[in-house]
């Protein structure tokens, strides 16, 4: 099957969930599995990737309770159809069992030690993650907390007290098996009772799907349907969570930079303004490069300093580049940043002001009180844009966008959002 046959199959198999989430085309996931499981390395990463991207984010990004039972049938054949250990109704049963008794923490004294599993995304580890990690550390003072994910990810938590890194590198280009392998980063992890694991829905366990402890041992939050009558943001409905079955009112996203340990030069952003236009793979939330040459030389006219991240690999920051030579705005009034995103977060942290794309700048400005305007286009559906609204003591704008707005409109409610936060 050729790389176009491939995506016909993974868009009828979506089609198909959503249209009646009960009966999916499971002829069309058989021929997906056949090419994620060949020799073909190439193919099987194509089809791992596909099947991702076009059939489960797609279920996942609607937070609907149909759906989310719809991925449970459905992944838990592809997890069975590539680990023959676990049957798929082994799986789903486990999974019932996992999100019907998330209150143990209250039942069972005090862990040891509490291993937080990443979201992976930076946004998603900043809204959610992060709202367990401050829960759990208030909740269990003396217990040490792993922050189970990416260096990355864990650089944004690193300065928070009794926190360590236990090292997972979730391979987003690998194969279905590989994808799934990572969880034998936590082999031994659990063989004592007093080590807990914290799922908040991640896909190192494919959204609390793939065993990665034993259930006396696990807590989960599962975000896609949880409370579906409720308009609230996910970082709102985490802290629900905690307050629920932790006992701790209050806990919002939080980001903890360390000071020590990272050689960037030191940049003074006080009273500037910072920009993403990075959209984490996701063109659909992008508006044009024209618009995005406009909105600089708009920023740029307020008389502020313009600092732009340059984003996460080499296409982001080749269109960065490009809208910051194709607005004209003199040397000096506008710079390019690059490095990791815990450092932009430290240029975000003096700003006055964050904009940029529904992203992790979005997530990290509102974590850290720095008052932000959001491009939020691209989303399915209304519940999609009411769960990723930022969580923070700042003014945030978030600014709905058809895929059928008039730039010069967007434009002319940016420049209304800068007067009125300006």
């Amino acid at each position: 099957m050729d790389a176009n046959l491939l995506n016909e199959a993974a868009i009828r198999l979506r089609d198909s969930c959503l249209a009646n989430p009960s009966n999916p085309d499971w002829e069309s996931l058989r021929r997906i599995l056949d090419v994620a499981l060949a020799d073909d390395r190439p193919m099987a990463v194509a089809a791992a990737r596909t099947l991702i991207r076009a059939v489960v984010e797609e279920l996942s990004d609607r937070f609907s309770p149909e759906l989310t039972q719809c991925y449970v049938e459905l992944f838990s054949k592809v997890i069975a159809a590539v680990i023959p250990a676990f049957s798929d109704r082994f799986l789903q049963q486990r999974y019932a069992e996992l999100c019907g008794a998330p209150a143990r923490a209250l039942a069972g004294g005090s862990p040891e030690s509490v291993i937080v599993l990443s979201r992976i995304t930076l946004g998603a580890d900043i809204a959610i993650t992060s709202v367990f990690l401050e829960a759990l550390r208030m909740r269990f003072p003396k217990s040490t907390l792993w922050f189970a994910g990416p260096a990355k990810n864990f650089e944004l938590f690193a300065g928070s007290p009794n926190l360590r890194h236990w090292p997972i590198d979730y391979p987003g280009a690998g194969t279905l098996a590989e994808r799934f392998a990572v969880v034998h980063s936590l082999d031994g992890a659990f063989d004592e009772p007093d080590v807990w694991l914290m799922d908040p829905d991640s896909r190192i366990s494919q959204l609390g799907l793939l065993p990665t402890a034993p259930l006396r041992s696990s807590l989960y939050f599962e975000s896609r349907s949880t409370a579906p009558e409720s308009s609230e943001s996910l970082s709102v409905l985490a802290s629900a969570w905690c307050a629920e079955h932790l006992g701790i009112k209050g806990a919002r996203p939080v980001i903890a930079l360390s000071d020590s340990g990272h050689n960037s030069p030191a940049i003074d952003a006080r009273g500037g303004i910072c920009v993403s236009l990075g959209v984490g793979n996701n063109e659909s939330k992008r508006l044009s490069a024209r618009f995005e040459s406009e909105i600089l030389r708009l920023l740029t006219g307020t008389g502020r300093r313009v600092w732009v991240d340059c984003g996460a690999g080499d296409a982001e920051a080749d269109a960065v580049r490009r809208a910051v030579a194709e607005s004209g705005i003199p040397a000096g009034r506008i710079e390019t940043l690059s490095g990791s995103f815990a450092n932009f977060c430290r240029v975000i942290r003096q700003a006055s002001l964050y904009v940029g794309y529904d992203s992790a700048g979005q997530h990290a400005a509102a974590a850290m009180g720095v008052p932000a305007i959001t491009l939020f286009k691209g989303y399915p559906n209304e519940r999609m844009y009411d769960r990723w609204q930022p969580c923070g003591a700042a003014q945030s704008k978030v600014m709905r966008i058809a895929p059928s707005a008039v730039e010069a409109e967007v434009l002319d409610d940016v420049r209304t959002a800068l007067q009125a936060i300006l």
